[in-house]
This record gives C-alpha cells, sequence and structure tokens, in this order.
C-alpha cells in the first residue's frame, strides 16, 4: 500500500517528480528515486534521445507529441505490479486510456525499458490517430479492419502449432484474452525495433548485429511488418 501511494495511487497530480525532459513537444516526467538505484533521470534521457534517432519509433514519438498525454517513468520498481496490482511482474508499462497516461517501470534490462516505453507510446499514438480502442483502423475501414483481423488471425494459428520465435510476439496469444489481440498485435512493431536496434549490447562475449534480428522478423512475420509500416504510421 505504501509503495502505491508512493508511486501512483492513480492521481498523478500528487506525486513529486525527480525531474522533467521536454523534447520535440513531449514532455517525460520521472519519480523520485533513491540513489541506490539502478537506473536515474539520465537514463531516461539517453533512452528518449536513442528512440528519437530510430525512425520508425520517431514517428510514434511524433504522433503523440500533439496530444496531452502524460508519460511517467517509475525509476524504483521493475514492473507495474507496485502501482497497479492489477498487473503482474511481468508487465513493464501500462496506458491508461481514460486519463490518457502512460506508466513505465525501470524494468529488469535496458532493452525491456527501450521497449516497453515504445510499446505503450505506441498503443496512445493508435487512439489518437484512430479514435478506435487502440485498433489500427478507422471504425468505418471494413477492408483495412478485414485485412489486419486476418494477419491476426494467420499469427494466432502460428502461435498454436508452435511457430512463432519471437517472445514479444509470442506474448500477444500468452497473456491477453482474444478481444485485446488486435491492439496489442500491432505495437510489437515498434516495440521490437526499439527493442533490438535501440540497444547494441553484448551477447556472449560477442556484439550482435539487431539488423539481422530485425531482417529476420521482417522475412518471417512480414505481413505484420508491412501493414505496420505501409498503413499504420
Amino acid at each position: 500500500e505504501n509503495c502505491r501511494n508512493q508511486i501512483l495511487n492513480i492521481n498523478i497530480s500528487n506525486s513529486t517528480h525527480d525531474d522533467s525532459y521536454y523534447k520535440n513537444q513531449l514532455l517525460i516526467k520521472c519519480l523520485k528515486a533513491p540513489t541506490s538505484s539502478s537506473i536515474s533521470f539520465n537514463d531516461v534521457i539517453k533512452m528518449i534521445d536513442d528512440l528519437f534517432e530510430l525512425r520508425d519509433v520517431k514517428e510514434v514519438l511524433s504522433a503523440i507529441s500533439t496530444t496531452d498525454v502524460e508519460m511517467i517513468f517509475d525509476l524504483i520498481n521493475e514492473s507495474t505490479k507496485c502501482f497497479d496490482p492489477k498487473t503482474d511482474k511481468y508487465h513493464f508499462g501500462m496506458f491508461y486510456i481514460k486519463k490518457n497516461l502512460i506508466m513505465v517501470a525501470k524494468c529488469e534490462s535496458v532493452q525491456s525499458r527501450y521497449g516497453a516505453f515504445t510499446h505503450e507510446a505506441t498503443h496512445s499514438a493508435i487512439l489518437s490517430l484512430y479514435n478506435n480502442k487502440c485498433n489500427p483502423y478507422f471504425k468505418d475501414d471494413e477492408k483495412t479492419m478485414t485485412e489486419w483481423q486476418g494477419i491476426v488471425k494467420e499469427l494466432k494459428e502460428m502461435h498454436e502449432r508452435g511457430e512463432i520465435d519471437e517472445d514479444i510476439i509470442d506474448s500477444v496469444f500468452t497473456s491477453y484474452k482474444e478481444a485485446l489481440f488486435e491492439s496489442e498485435l500491432i505495437v510489437r512493431v515498434p516495440q521490437l525495433y526499439a527493442y533490438h536496434l535501440a540497444v547494441r549490447n553484448e551477447v556472449n562475449g560477442h556484439i550482435h548485429n539487431p539488423n539481422d534480428i530485425i531482417m529476420h522478423l521482417k522475412q518471417k512475420y512480414s505481413r505484420l511488418f508491412s501493414f505496420y509500416d505501409n498503413k499504420v504510421l
């Protein structure tokens, strides 16, 4: 209970912020963290700067820059469960539609943090663009809706056959109710761009090339990536 009161209590107006960062009309706030925290406000600034360097993610950030969405980072906790008990330890971010609020935890890794922020920001961007429950098409656009639902169905069948080799995509079908498949699947594309491209980290003593990973994903899940790249943002 003390943690919830400190972090959110779903009343951001009463929260104390460590600092804020304003870039390209985006205002990002951070909740105060102890000096022992593994990440700092400067890490958040670096993340935002890095993401603006990625074309596919920059488009997301540009889309929400004209809205009044509030973005707040929790530099203390690794998941959202502390400030929102309805979630679990595997949730790193939340987008609250009614409050137009994005909350992101510090996450277990740099890549997860970059991905989680981009994931939630894309929900906000798609809502502002299409005003259709975070689905990536207008309510009266039956052609695009049918195309997108066909892609979701294809990925769901791949999941059922055990053919999906990317956890960020597969988690749509293991962690959410079917009613949310459409809105959750589309945000995986920019999330994957941010997760793999924004951080070039060392794996088992070797520097891996994230561009190879993205190329593989674009080939295997071509309809998903093509839909996002050509029709969403």
